[in-house]
């Protein structure tokens, strides 16, 4: 009896854990704007689910919902723990899929607690920018420039 269980549990979680995250990101509550408390941990709750799974498609998306539920949790906590979080999953997002928004991303939080950090990472997404001959919006811009000249000066 014992067998059967076993082998049902690891059928189970053979088919369960290839998720493709396009078929349930509808459940990630997305905003800029103001979120409420609850929100913020509905998401963070989900993206945890989430990543008990062994997510094979659409993993950058997730990473990008991963990192964007931390940060937003790390807006209400102050925990560096959280922002940890944001930091890592944007890493990963950076390293798997040469997501250049992670790297700026990840560059700015960093700026809370490791201006060297910021620096690095902003510089390379700078370089990454520059010699793919793609603009750097105004908007990262702006932050890159208050970053070094306020924050990290």
């Amino acid at each position: 009896m014992k067998y059967i269980f076993t082998l049902s549990l690891l059928i189970c979680q053979q088919t369960f854990a290839q998720v493709d995250y396009a078929t349930i990101k509808e459940r990630f509550i997305r905003t800029c704007g103001q979120m409420d408390t609850a929100d913020v941990h509905k998401n963070v709750h989900f993206v945890d689910s989430v990543a008990t799974l062994n997510v094979f498609q659409n993993k950058e998306q997730f990473l990008m919902d991963y990192a964007w539920a931390y940060y937003r949790l790390y807006l209400v906590s102050k925990k560096n723990a959280d922002l940890l979080v944001t930091i890592n999953c944007y890493s990963l997002c950076w390293e798997e899929f040469g997501n250049t928004q992670a790297l700026f991303s990840m560059g700015s939080n960093y700026a809370q607690f490791n201006c060297t950090l910021s620096r690095h990472y902003l510089t390379i997404f700078e370089e990454v920018m520059h010699q793919e001959g793609r603009e750097i919006d105004d908007f990262k811009r702006s932050q890159i420039a208050i970053i070094r000249e306020e924050v990290c000066d």
